[in-house]
């Protein structure tokens, strides 16, 4: 009877624990788009290699002619940074993180489509979509197995955009859940970049 009842027990906590997960798991997540959004424009390197796992490092995308190119950090500093324009010193804390459609930039108008903060829980292949092109025209060479790896990550990653940081570029990076703790996982600087 003993064993009933204490499974009982537990059978009528564990909403209360999923939630109770749920709600740390939230805080956690609302905490790192706040302080590496606050981090890269202050560029503070130190904050933003917390915000990274060294075996998985940090993936770039940036626009250095017609095409865009992924590049792999360790780490993030002055060098690895030169491809990051934002040197706004903007204080992140004026705005609340919202969840929702992330806001995408229209090359017509040179604008955001809507401005903010937020992130955009749908699934995202960015990455490993653009790696895949990269492989099919020949000018990567990354490995079916390091492919995989990258769509496991993109699993569980969610897309931040903030709009008002850079004056038009935006600031859009993805942050992934490993072992219950959000990492830094994509940098996007091209977004918003309408160039050929």
């Amino acid at each position: 009877m003993n064993v009933f009842r204490t499974c009982f027990i537990a059978l009528l906590a564990l909403p209360y624990l999923l939630v109770s997960q749920d709600k740390k798991k939230e805080a956690a997540f609302k905490k790192a788009c706040i302080t590496i959004t606050d981090a890269f424009a202050k560029q503070n390197f130190k904050t933003l290699n917390k915000y990274i796992k060294r075996e998985n490092g940090v993936y770039t995308i940036t626009r250095p002619g017609a095409m865009d190119a992924v590049s792999k950090f360790d780490s993030l500093n002055k060098t690895s940074f030169q491809f990051y324009p934002y040197k706004d010193a903007i204080s992140v804390k004026k705005f609340a993180l919202k969840y929702g459609t992330a806001p995408k930039f229209d090359c017509g108008t040179e604008k955001w489509d809507k401005k903010g903060f937020v992130a955009d829980t749908s699934q995202h292949k960015r990455l490993s979509e653009l790696m895949d092109f990269l492989v099919k025209q020949e000018l990567s060479q990354e490995d079916q197995a390091a492919r995989d790896k990258i769509r496991k990550l993109e699993a569980n990653c969610r897309r931040v955009v903030f709009t008002e940081l850079a004056k038009k570029h935006g600031l859009v990076f993805y942050l992934t859940l490993i072992d219950n703790k959000w990492y830094l996982f994509l940098i996007d600087t091209v977004a918003s970049d309408c160039g050929a």
